[in-house]
Protein backbone atom coordinates (compact mmCIF):
# COMPACT_ATOMS: atom_id res chain seq x y z
CA UNK A 1 0.00 0.00 0.00
CA UNK A 2 1.36 3.66 -0.69
CA UNK A 3 0.44 6.73 1.22
CA UNK A 4 -1.34 9.19 -1.40
CA UNK A 5 0.89 11.50 -2.73
CA UNK A 6 -0.14 14.83 -3.27
CA UNK A 7 -2.63 15.73 -6.35
CA UNK A 8 -2.72 18.24 -9.05
CA UNK A 9 0.97 18.87 -9.30
CA UNK A 10 1.44 17.86 -12.98
CA UNK A 11 -2.08 20.12 -13.60
CA UNK A 12 -0.55 22.94 -11.55
CA UNK A 13 2.92 22.69 -13.48
CA UNK A 14 1.51 22.83 -16.68
CA UNK A 15 -0.29 25.74 -16.02
CA UNK A 16 2.87 27.46 -14.65
CA UNK A 17 4.25 26.67 -17.67
CA UNK A 18 1.94 28.69 -20.46
CA UNK A 19 1.90 31.28 -17.93
CA UNK A 20 5.56 31.63 -17.91
CA UNK A 21 5.96 31.32 -21.55
CA UNK A 22 3.10 34.33 -21.47
CA UNK A 23 5.17 36.69 -19.58
CA UNK A 24 8.51 35.55 -20.60
CA UNK A 25 8.68 34.47 -17.13
CA UNK A 26 11.75 31.76 -16.69
CA UNK A 27 10.18 28.25 -16.91
CA UNK A 28 10.67 25.88 -14.11
CA UNK A 29 12.39 22.54 -14.88
CA UNK A 30 9.89 19.81 -14.00
CA UNK A 31 11.65 16.49 -13.17
CA UNK A 32 15.10 15.68 -11.52
CA UNK A 33 18.24 13.61 -12.78
CA UNK A 34 19.42 12.48 -9.25
CA UNK A 35 17.75 11.48 -5.84
CA UNK A 36 19.83 11.01 -2.77
CA UNK A 37 19.62 8.35 -0.42
CA UNK A 38 21.15 8.05 2.86
CA UNK A 39 21.41 4.81 5.55
CA UNK A 40 22.14 4.79 9.41
CA UNK A 41 23.95 1.46 8.58
CA UNK A 42 24.88 -1.14 5.79
CA UNK A 43 21.70 -1.28 3.37
CA UNK A 44 19.10 -3.43 4.30
CA UNK A 45 17.44 -6.09 1.78
CA UNK A 46 14.15 -3.50 1.83
CA UNK A 47 16.22 -0.80 0.86
CA UNK A 48 18.31 -2.17 -1.70
CA UNK A 49 15.21 -3.71 -3.35
CA UNK A 50 14.04 0.25 -3.60
CA UNK A 51 17.66 0.68 -5.01
CA UNK A 52 17.52 -1.88 -7.58
CA UNK A 53 13.82 -1.47 -8.53
CA UNK A 54 14.27 2.47 -9.18
CA UNK A 55 17.25 1.97 -11.42
CA UNK A 56 15.15 -0.80 -13.45
CA UNK A 57 12.29 1.63 -13.86
CA UNK A 58 14.44 4.58 -14.66
CA UNK A 59 16.57 3.06 -16.89
CA UNK A 60 19.84 5.07 -15.40
CA UNK A 61 17.76 8.39 -16.60
CA UNK A 62 17.21 9.33 -12.59
CA UNK A 63 20.97 8.57 -10.78
CA UNK A 64 20.67 7.44 -7.24
CA UNK A 65 23.52 8.49 -4.49
CA UNK A 66 23.48 6.39 -1.98
CA UNK A 67 25.46 7.26 1.25
CA UNK A 68 25.61 4.21 4.00
CA UNK A 69 26.18 4.41 7.28
CA UNK A 70 25.56 8.15 6.69
CA UNK A 71 26.83 10.14 9.89
CA UNK A 72 25.41 13.80 10.96
CA UNK A 73 28.33 16.48 10.07
CA UNK A 74 27.07 18.13 13.01
CA UNK A 75 24.18 18.74 15.25
CA UNK A 76 23.47 17.48 19.01
CA UNK A 77 20.45 15.25 18.39
CA UNK A 78 21.17 11.45 17.86
CA UNK A 79 22.00 9.95 14.01
CA UNK A 80 18.39 9.27 13.53
CA UNK A 81 17.09 12.64 14.27
CA UNK A 82 19.97 13.96 12.53
CA UNK A 83 18.93 12.45 9.07
CA UNK A 84 15.09 13.21 9.63
CA UNK A 85 16.71 16.55 10.14
CA UNK A 86 19.03 16.56 7.27
CA UNK A 87 15.54 15.02 4.71
CA UNK A 88 13.73 17.81 6.09
CA UNK A 89 16.62 20.58 5.00
CA UNK A 90 16.96 18.98 1.89
CA UNK A 91 20.81 17.74 2.59
CA UNK A 92 19.46 14.14 2.01
CA UNK A 93 16.19 13.65 -0.45
CA UNK A 94 15.39 10.14 0.89
CA UNK A 95 16.11 8.06 3.81
CA UNK A 96 14.67 5.35 6.19
CA UNK A 97 14.03 6.74 9.50
CA UNK A 98 12.43 5.75 12.77
CA UNK A 99 9.08 6.96 13.31
CA UNK A 100 10.11 8.25 17.03
CA UNK A 101 12.56 10.21 15.27
CA UNK A 102 10.07 12.75 13.49
CA UNK A 103 9.29 14.42 17.00
CA UNK A 104 12.87 15.99 15.82
CA UNK A 105 11.30 18.12 13.73
CA UNK A 106 8.52 18.81 15.68
CA UNK A 107 5.76 16.02 14.52
CA UNK A 108 3.14 15.49 17.06
CA UNK A 109 0.70 12.57 17.93
CA UNK A 110 2.92 9.97 17.19
CA UNK A 111 4.19 8.82 20.35
CA UNK A 112 1.29 6.67 20.83
CA UNK A 113 2.90 3.63 18.57
CA UNK A 114 5.07 3.05 21.56
CA UNK A 115 3.34 2.73 24.05
CA UNK A 116 4.33 -0.23 25.96
CA UNK A 117 3.30 -3.51 25.64
CA UNK A 118 1.18 -2.73 22.93
CA UNK A 119 2.08 -3.53 19.60
CA UNK A 120 4.02 -7.17 20.26
CA UNK A 121 3.75 -8.87 16.86
CA UNK A 122 5.19 -8.41 13.09
CA UNK A 123 1.45 -9.09 12.32
CA UNK A 124 0.42 -6.29 14.53
CA UNK A 125 2.98 -4.30 13.13
CA UNK A 126 1.97 -4.77 9.32
CA UNK A 127 -1.90 -4.51 10.64
CA UNK A 128 -0.52 -0.45 11.99
CA UNK A 129 1.64 0.00 8.93
CA UNK A 130 -1.21 -0.65 6.76
CA UNK A 131 -4.54 0.43 8.33
CA UNK A 132 -6.29 3.46 10.03
CA UNK A 133 -2.90 4.44 12.50
CA UNK A 134 -0.57 3.85 9.14
CA UNK A 135 -3.03 7.05 7.90
CA UNK A 136 -2.58 9.12 11.18
CA UNK A 137 0.91 8.78 11.62
CA UNK A 138 1.48 9.52 7.92
CA UNK A 139 -0.86 12.53 7.67
CA UNK A 140 0.54 14.34 10.84
CA UNK A 141 3.26 14.95 7.93
CA UNK A 142 0.73 16.93 6.20
CA UNK A 143 2.40 20.68 7.78
CA UNK A 144 6.14 19.57 7.41
CA UNK A 145 8.53 19.65 4.44
CA UNK A 146 8.62 16.21 4.49
CA UNK A 147 6.60 13.16 2.97
CA UNK A 148 6.64 9.95 4.49
CA UNK A 149 6.18 7.34 1.54
CA UNK A 150 5.56 4.17 3.01
CA UNK A 151 5.64 3.09 7.21
CA UNK A 152 7.26 -0.07 7.35
CA UNK A 153 7.38 -2.68 10.32
CA UNK A 154 10.44 -2.85 12.41
CA UNK A 155 12.69 -4.96 14.98
CA UNK A 156 10.88 -5.68 18.48
CA UNK A 157 12.12 -3.70 21.29
CA UNK A 158 12.78 -6.38 24.58
CA UNK A 159 14.65 -5.07 27.74
CA UNK A 160 18.15 -6.39 27.33
CA UNK A 161 20.33 -5.68 30.77
CA UNK A 162 24.00 -6.84 32.09
CA UNK A 163 24.54 -8.77 35.39
CA UNK A 164 21.08 -9.92 35.68
CA UNK A 165 18.08 -9.30 33.35
CA UNK A 166 15.15 -7.32 34.35
CA UNK A 167 12.08 -10.05 34.65
CA UNK A 168 10.21 -7.69 37.58
CA UNK A 169 8.66 -4.39 38.46
CA UNK A 170 11.43 -4.81 40.95
CA UNK A 171 14.36 -5.36 39.01
CA UNK A 172 13.63 -1.97 36.97
CA UNK A 173 14.19 -0.19 40.47
CA UNK A 174 17.34 1.94 40.56
CA UNK A 175 18.29 1.38 37.17
CA UNK A 176 19.78 3.59 34.55
CA UNK A 177 17.88 2.77 30.93
CA UNK A 178 19.19 4.27 28.04
CA UNK A 179 16.19 5.33 25.67
CA UNK A 180 15.96 8.17 23.09
CA UNK A 181 15.43 11.62 24.46
CA UNK A 182 13.25 12.78 21.36
CA UNK A 183 10.39 9.86 22.58
CA UNK A 184 8.43 10.80 25.69
CA UNK A 185 6.66 7.92 26.00
CA UNK A 186 10.05 5.24 26.34
CA UNK A 187 11.40 8.25 28.94
CA UNK A 188 7.91 7.86 30.71
CA UNK A 189 7.79 3.91 30.86
CA UNK A 190 11.09 3.61 32.19
CA UNK A 191 10.31 6.17 34.78
CA UNK A 192 6.80 4.21 35.57
CA UNK A 193 8.71 1.25 36.42
CA UNK A 194 11.21 3.03 38.90
CA UNK A 195 13.89 3.37 36.64
CA UNK A 196 16.11 6.02 35.56
CA UNK A 197 15.89 7.34 31.33
CA UNK A 198 19.40 8.02 30.14
CA UNK A 199 19.41 9.83 26.38
CA UNK A 200 20.80 7.54 23.91
CA UNK A 201 21.22 3.85 22.83
CA UNK A 202 23.48 1.54 24.23
CA UNK A 203 24.66 -1.13 22.30
CA UNK A 204 24.91 -4.61 23.31
CA UNK A 205 29.15 -4.19 23.42
CA UNK A 206 28.45 -1.62 25.73
CA UNK A 207 26.51 -3.83 28.14
CA UNK A 208 29.26 -6.49 27.82
CA UNK A 209 31.50 -3.96 28.60
CA UNK A 210 29.49 -3.12 31.60
CA UNK A 211 29.12 0.98 30.51
CA UNK A 212 25.23 0.19 30.46
CA UNK A 213 22.89 -1.12 32.84
CA UNK A 214 19.90 -1.65 31.02
CA UNK A 215 18.91 -0.65 27.18
CA UNK A 216 16.18 -2.12 24.37
CA UNK A 217 16.90 -4.33 21.30
CA UNK A 218 15.90 -7.17 19.55
CA UNK A 219 17.22 -10.78 19.30
CA UNK A 220 19.49 -9.57 15.98
CA UNK A 221 21.43 -7.28 18.05
CA UNK A 222 22.76 -10.06 20.14
CA UNK A 223 24.71 -11.79 17.93
CA UNK A 224 27.49 -8.90 16.98
CA UNK A 225 27.94 -7.88 20.94
CA UNK A 226 29.01 -11.71 22.62
CA UNK A 227 28.38 -12.56 25.65
CA UNK A 228 29.68 -13.20 29.29
CA UNK A 229 29.10 -14.32 32.91
CA UNK A 230 27.57 -11.11 33.17
CA UNK A 231 25.01 -10.59 30.16
CA UNK A 232 23.69 -9.43 28.04
CA UNK A 233 20.61 -10.78 29.37
CA UNK A 234 17.04 -9.94 27.37
CA UNK A 235 14.08 -10.57 28.26
CA UNK A 236 11.93 -12.77 25.75
CA UNK A 237 8.23 -12.54 26.75
CA UNK A 238 8.16 -8.68 27.43
CA UNK A 239 8.07 -7.14 23.96
CA UNK A 240 8.14 -3.24 25.01
CA UNK A 241 7.66 -1.38 21.80
CA UNK A 242 7.76 -1.77 17.93
CA UNK A 243 10.87 0.01 16.50
CA UNK A 244 9.10 1.07 12.56
CA UNK A 245 10.40 3.03 10.53
CA UNK A 246 9.13 5.42 7.47
CA UNK A 247 10.66 5.85 4.05
CA UNK A 248 10.38 9.91 4.32
CA UNK A 249 11.13 12.06 1.14
CA UNK A 250 11.98 15.93 1.35
CA UNK A 251 8.39 17.18 -0.17
CA UNK A 252 10.33 19.73 -2.82
CA UNK A 253 12.27 17.33 -4.14
CA UNK A 254 8.92 14.75 -4.39
CA UNK A 255 7.11 17.71 -5.96
CA UNK A 256 9.82 18.41 -8.60
CA UNK A 257 9.39 14.99 -9.94
CA UNK A 258 7.81 14.53 -13.10
CA UNK A 259 4.84 12.21 -13.56
CA UNK A 260 6.68 9.59 -14.87
CA UNK A 261 8.90 9.90 -12.35
CA UNK A 262 6.17 9.64 -9.65
CA UNK A 263 6.07 6.08 -11.19
CA UNK A 264 9.29 5.62 -11.10
CA UNK A 265 9.19 6.16 -7.35
CA UNK A 266 5.80 4.34 -6.09
CA UNK A 267 6.96 1.19 -8.03
CA UNK A 268 10.29 1.44 -5.95
CA UNK A 269 8.69 1.91 -3.07
CA UNK A 270 6.51 -0.75 -3.51
CA UNK A 271 8.96 -3.39 -3.59
CA UNK A 272 10.91 -1.94 -0.10
CA UNK A 273 7.38 -2.73 1.43
CA UNK A 274 6.68 -5.80 0.29
CA UNK A 275 10.34 -7.20 1.58
CA UNK A 276 9.98 -4.91 5.22
CA UNK A 277 6.36 -6.54 5.42
CA UNK A 278 8.04 -10.11 5.62
CA UNK A 279 8.06 -11.68 8.84
CA UNK A 280 11.92 -11.56 10.05
CA UNK A 281 13.81 -14.88 10.86
CA UNK A 282 13.78 -14.17 14.32
CA UNK A 283 14.92 -18.29 15.41
CA UNK A 284 18.12 -17.96 13.74
CA UNK A 285 18.91 -15.08 15.49
CA UNK A 286 17.76 -16.59 18.79
CA UNK A 287 19.57 -19.80 18.02
CA UNK A 288 23.11 -18.08 17.13
CA UNK A 289 22.93 -15.85 20.57
CA UNK A 290 22.43 -19.06 22.13
CA UNK A 291 25.50 -20.61 20.36
CA UNK A 292 27.20 -17.39 21.83
CA UNK A 293 26.47 -17.57 25.04
CA UNK A 294 23.44 -15.40 25.63
CA UNK A 295 21.02 -16.31 28.35
CA UNK A 296 17.24 -15.68 27.74
CA UNK A 297 15.26 -14.60 30.61
CA UNK A 298 11.07 -15.02 30.69
CA UNK A 299 9.08 -13.31 32.93
CA UNK A 300 6.17 -15.01 35.05
CA UNK A 301 2.25 -14.30 34.17
CA UNK A 302 2.17 -12.46 37.58
CA UNK A 303 5.65 -10.44 36.49
CA UNK A 304 3.78 -9.33 33.32
CA UNK A 305 1.05 -8.03 34.72
CA UNK A 306 2.55 -6.16 37.64
CA UNK A 307 4.73 -4.46 34.56
CA UNK A 308 1.42 -3.90 33.07
CA UNK A 309 0.11 -2.40 35.58
CA UNK A 310 2.84 -0.57 36.58
CA UNK A 311 3.14 1.27 33.18
CA UNK A 312 -0.44 2.52 33.32
CA UNK A 313 0.17 6.11 33.57
CA UNK A 314 1.99 6.03 30.29
CA UNK A 315 -1.26 5.17 28.89
CA UNK A 316 -3.26 8.12 31.30
CA UNK A 317 -0.46 9.92 29.40
CA UNK A 318 -1.86 9.28 25.93
CA UNK A 319 -5.18 9.32 26.45
CA UNK A 320 -4.99 13.47 27.84
CA UNK A 321 -3.62 14.67 24.15
CA UNK A 322 -6.29 14.69 21.63
CA UNK A 323 -3.68 13.75 19.00
CA UNK A 324 -2.44 10.52 21.00
CA UNK A 325 -5.55 9.50 21.99
CA UNK A 326 -6.61 9.25 18.31
CA UNK A 327 -3.72 7.04 17.47
CA UNK A 328 -3.33 5.14 20.77
CA UNK A 329 -7.15 3.93 20.62
CA UNK A 330 -6.71 3.38 16.74
CA UNK A 331 -3.70 1.03 17.11
CA UNK A 332 -5.59 -0.60 19.99
CA UNK A 333 -8.40 -1.78 17.60
CA UNK A 334 -6.12 -3.09 15.13
CA UNK A 335 -4.17 -5.00 18.04
CA UNK A 336 -7.90 -6.42 19.28
CA UNK A 337 -8.13 -7.85 15.97
CA UNK A 338 -4.79 -9.12 15.13
CA UNK A 339 -4.02 -11.58 18.60
CA UNK A 340 -0.69 -12.43 19.44
CA UNK A 341 2.66 -11.53 21.76
CA UNK A 342 5.37 -10.97 21.40
CA UNK A 343 7.29 -13.87 23.11
CA UNK A 344 9.25 -16.06 21.06
CA UNK A 345 10.53 -19.49 21.59
CA UNK A 346 14.21 -20.65 23.74
CA UNK A 347 15.61 -23.67 24.42
CA UNK A 348 16.00 -24.80 27.40
CA UNK A 349 19.72 -24.43 27.69
CA UNK A 350 19.91 -21.06 26.86
CA UNK A 351 17.36 -19.46 29.64
CA UNK A 352 18.29 -17.77 32.71
CA UNK A 353 17.73 -19.27 35.49
CA UNK A 354 17.84 -17.12 38.73
CA UNK A 355 20.70 -18.46 41.26
CA UNK A 356 19.10 -19.72 44.56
Amino acid sequence: MLFPRLTGIAALSALALVLSGCAGEQQTAIGVDQITLATLGSVTPSQQAFIDRMNELSEGTVTLKVTENWQPAGGSGSPEDELTKAVLAGDVDIAWVSVRSLSAIGVKGIDALEAPLLVQTHDQQRAVALGVPGELITSSLRTTGVAGLALLPGPTQYPIATTAPVVDVADWAGKTVQVSSQNAVEAATVKALGATASDGTGTVEDLVAGSVQVTTGNPVDLVPGGASATGPFLTSNVALWPRMSMILMNRDVQDRLSNRQHGFLDGSVVRAQDIAMAAPDLATAVTDSCTAGTKFAIATTDQITAITEAVQPVYTALQGDPADKKLLEAIQEVVKRTAGTGAFSVAKACRWVAPK
